[in-house]
């Protein structure tokens, strides 16, 4: 396992910081840490992302100005002093549905300057993070990476999780690094002249000198074993959180939550209605299978660039049910892995007392598909795939 010892200060540069994913991510990380000290603060250096709208956001989380610059020109000298680096690159080119042009994409060269910084800087940070999408694990740019974290003396954990695994009513299946560089790089990088003047000015005795040097030679030498070791076993990608060699107690059995959880309970009918899926968007979407979620649900599909365009719908992310008595909406608390209709009766070959009493309305409601600006006056949920909770939304008057 790799052990996090922590300064009272972590000096961090977040690049491709966006609104502050791994920012927040980082300060989980430190809240749930069992080494974890209120006094343990992190320090932005810098935040770089050139979308203006998720700097705005980045700035009202965090109190963080993020610069614009392109992190494909940043140069050693604006990227030292840091302690972490948090990486979450453009994902286009590595993805199943693009054109697959790895490291020769122009959209990865950001990412690989921040490599080749990382393999020629003299003091290179000393935890780095990476997220990805899927497919990232296999790619040219992944293996530049590795070669170059090897080289630099850092150890390296990679993970392909889901939020699901950690309690998220999310299914975002993606692409993590976690490393680590070693004391013993430093050391064995240091100046030849300087570790002379070190042991000159040492009042120590000759022996002592000798038992460092001792000590320091078996260090090198246990690298050079790991260095050899089988590289199958240690390019393993986890796909369990925590892995088996790491500690059980990170992720609580109680810690699952649903989707009611996210939502905000209290916006406006104003509000509501802006979101609302209109029956025309449902007519043109054909036999398209929406992902349609209520408060009860405990997965849904990924937002995709498309969620929030209007008249977009295709492949964005899930839709939320939602109830109209009189001129309220609220969300649905019915699971559509057990109902016929939205709001509606359990399915005849369901016997759940929790559904049937979550699941009574009046004939006055109508319900909705509340989503990125469209929906529907009423929706049939067919049964979903194992794997994800899906529906067939159709309109009817």
């Amino acid at each position: 396992p790799i052990l996090l010892l922590l300064p009272l200060v972590m000096k961090v540069l977040d690049f491709f910081s966006g609104i502050g994913g791994l920012h927040a991510a980082l300060q989980c990380a430190l809240e749930m840490s069992p080494t974890h000290s209120s006094a343990v603060e992190i320090d932005v250096l810098g935040a770089f992302d050139v979308n203006v709208n998720a700097n705005k956001v980045y700035k009202h989380n965090f109190n963080v100005t993020t610069s614009t610059r392109s992190i494909e020109c940043l140069v050693e000298r604006e990227v030292k002093g840091a302690d972490i680096w948090l990486m979450s690159p453009p994902c286009q080119p590595y993805t199943r549905i693009g054109k697959k042009l790895d490291s020769e994409d122009p959209r990865a060269r950001s990412f690989l300057n921040l490599v080749k910084l990382i393999n020629t800087m003299k003091d290179p940070p000393q935890y780095v993070f990476v997220e990805n999408v899927k497919n990232f694990e296999c790619s040219q740019t992944r293996q530049q990476l590795m070669e170059v974290l090897k080289s630099r003396g850092y150890d390296t954990k990679e993970f392909l999780l889901s939020p699901t695994q950690l309690g998220i009513p999310n299914t975002r299946l993606r692409y993590y690094l976690i490393a680590k560089r070693r004391r013993i790089d430093t050391l064995l990088k240091k100046n030849p002249e300087e570790c002379t003047e070190d042991a000159t000015d040492d009042k120590t005795s000759d022996n002592g000198t000798k038992e460092a040097s001792k000590v320091l030679q078996q260090e090198k030498k246990l690298e050079e074993e790991c260095a050899n070791k089988d590289e199958k076993a240690k390019k393993q990608i986890n796909t369990e959180f925590p892995p088996s060699n790491m500690a059980k107690s990170t992720v609580k059995s109680d810690a699952f939550s649903s989707i009611g959880q996210y939502i905000d309970h209290h916006m406006g009918i104003r509000a509501v209605e802006s979101l609302l899926l209109p029956r025309e968007t449902l007519k043109r979407a054909g036999d398209f299978r929406f992902d349609v979620v209520t408060t009860s649900s405990k997965s849904s599909t990924t937002f995709a660039k498309g969620y929030g365009v209007k008249g977009h719908f295709r492949g964005s992310g899930p839709v939320l049910l939602m109830k109209k008595n009189r001129k309220q909406y609220t969300p649905c608390d019915t699971d559509p892995h057990h109902v016929d209709a939205v709001c509606g009766k359990p399915r005849k070959d369901d016997v759940c007392e929790n559904v049937q009493n979550t699941t009574t309305t009046s004939k006055s409601e109508d319900c909705f598909s509340s989503s990125n600006g469209t929906t529907t006056k009423r929706a049939k949920i067919s049964s979903p795939q194992p794997s994800s909770t899906t529906a067939t939304t159709e309109a009817t008057t």
